[in-house]
């Protein structure tokens, strides 16, 4: 390091006062490599290597002292453009110029442009957000009047690309073609950013805007709408579960076969290893053979070879098939992961126009079999996607509705043991049940009767809510949790829990029979 300040020094010497960017890029991955069988990591870590290498570069104690780029002298170039102002402060703009070219529209204008805002809230405001969602704000790190920080929604987590700029040009790498941040940004909504960065195949397709308010329902809509929409919402929810659902079964079909075809591998390399061996052997055996003994050992010699190839032949179809497996399985989880996101999106939308519903006083029968008991049924049926979302009249109101004992939370939180649970539940139909707290740090425990006997299951609280399972960490309280599962089967956790949450076990229990999901 102390190597490479005395080159900083010397460049500055020579009256070159740029910050050492280009060092900070070319050595950051010789320094900061990971191990070979993790060397895609570099793709994914490079911004953190160079803020790495910086941080070190000017901030250790190498013996050295680094040059204040800071300092403004007669040979420094002129100034960066400064960045646009603050939002309140709008630059003057001739009234009567006419100008429909959004990228040569002021910067502040962008609905896509945050300017100063920090890494956290970026994070908070693109959280569930679908691939191809993005943002511009001033970078933090190490910048100068002209930087910015593009942050890109993909395969379900953030990616951060730093603007450059020099020379009147931007862009993400050298040679810098664009004359604006908005050129850019124009330039990728309609190419892929793999022309950049392999792993980075999608293009900016949706500006989280500064104006936009945040998605709500329509409240002020009829009741009948309102409806409506729930319908749209609950189909799009689940028709997007149960592509997850298959994309989550072919994965674990892909990932067991690609177990057992590393360990075909194996046994292959240890085959070759085994047969190279023997013409090892075989060689030296035809060095000290008799005349007579040659002619057979010749043709042994060549069913060894012949053999050996045929091996290698298959080793080389299965190294193919691993690879494109490999490259399926990848594909899966990226499309796995980008619908994580959409599904709690979509959960949490309907969940707002069901308590909106509610609140109106709506009734909940008529919410849970009507609007979405018939959607659900058409979906497992194979609803053909251009069909028509299902709708059935106006919502039907009841002002004299007894209350639900699910929303009751001390019909079902009992602060208890497990042996207690057992104890309550005893004699109880199927579906009853009870949450209590878990000896699990930081959980819960659902205690339920299913198949004529007690059962229990740990509900972990993660930052995204409570929930038995990945991606199923979206219910804020474990309320939202009751009332999910009151009107969904288990049976997507746990093939023998084909139940609902019927009866709270301090409810007064219904002389009816218990209900499964069919």
């Amino acid at each position: 390091m102390a190597h490479f300040v005395r080159l900083c020094q010397h460049q500055y010497a020579l009256g070159k006062r740029e910050p050492p960017v280009k060092l900070s890029h070319v050595f950051c991955h010789i320094l900061m490599r990971p191990p070979w069988e993790k060397i895609i990591d570099i793709v994914y870590n490079t911004e953190y290597h160079i803020r790495v290498f910086d941080c070190l570069l000017r901030g250790g104690n190498w013996g050295e002292t680094m040059p204040d780029y800071t300092e403004t002298t007669a040979d420094v170039p002129p100034p960066r453009p400064p960045r646009p102002p603050k939002l309140h402060q709008q630059p003057p703009q001739d009234q009567n110029t006419e100008n429909n070219n959004p990228s040569q529209d002021p910067l502040e204008e962008a609905e896509w442009y945050w300017g100063e805002i920090s890494r956290e809230e970026v994070n908070e405001k693109l959280k569930d957000t679908p691939d191809g969602t993005f943002l511009v704000r001033n970078a933090t790190t190490w910048s100068r009047d002209g930087d910015y920080t593009l942050t890109l929604r993909k395969g379900g987590s953030n990616k951060l690309i730093k603007i450059y700029h020099k020379n009147g040009k931007y862009g993400f790498v050298e040679p810098l073609k664009f004359s604006s941040v908005q050129e850019l940004v124009a330039h990728y909504r309609q190419h892929t950013l793999g022309q950049y960065n392999k792993t980075l195949d999608v293009t900016l397709k949706y500006p989280l805007s500064k104006h936009q308010q945040a998605e709500d329902a329509d409240l002020n809509a009829n009741l009948d709408e309102v409806c409506k929409r729930l319908v749209e919402i609950n189909r799009e929810y689940l028709k997007k579960t149960l592509k997850y659902d298959k994309l989550y079964d072919g994965h674990s079909r892909t990932t067991q076969e690609l177990q057992l075809k590393h360990q075909a591998l194996d046994a292959f390399s240890e085959t070759i290893t085994v047969f190279e061996d023997q013409i090892t052997l075989h060689d030296k055996f035809k060095q000290q053979a008799q005349p007579h003994e040659l002619q057979k050992l010749e043709e042994n010699y060549k069913l060894l070879a012949d053999r050996l190839q045929e091996i290698k032949r298959s080793k080389e179809q299965l190294e193919e098939d691993l690879r494109y497996q490999t490259e399926e399985n990848r594909r899966l989880i990226e499309e796995m992961n980008s619908l994580k996101p959409e599904i709690k999106r979509e959960y949490k939308l309907r969940e707002q126009y069901i308590k909106y519903l509610i609140d109106k006083n709506v009734n909940k029968d008529y919410i849970d079999e009507k609007l979405l008991g018939e959607t659900e049924r058409r979906i497992s049926q194979g609803t053909p996607d251009e069909e028509e979302p299902y709708y059935v009249g106006a919502p039907v109101m009841n002002n004299d509705l007894p209350s639900i004992a699910h929303y009751n939370e001390s019909t079902w939180y009992i602060d208890c043991d497990r042996y207690t649970a057992e104890n309550l539940l005893q004699n109880k139909p199927d579906g009853t049940f009870l949450i209590r707290p878990s000896s699990k740090m930081n959980s819960y425990a659902l205690s339920l009767n299913a198949n004529g006997r007690t059962g229990h299951c740990v509900i972990e609280h993660k930052a995204t809510g409570f929930g038995f399972a990945e991606p199923f960490f979206i219910h804020q309280t474990l309320l939202d949790l009751v009332l999910h599962y009151r009107e969904t089967s288990l049976h997507e956790h746990n093939p023998e829990l084909d139940v609902t949450l019927v009866h709270p076990v301090k409810a007064p229990q219904p002389g009816s029979s218990y209900t499964y999901m069919q």
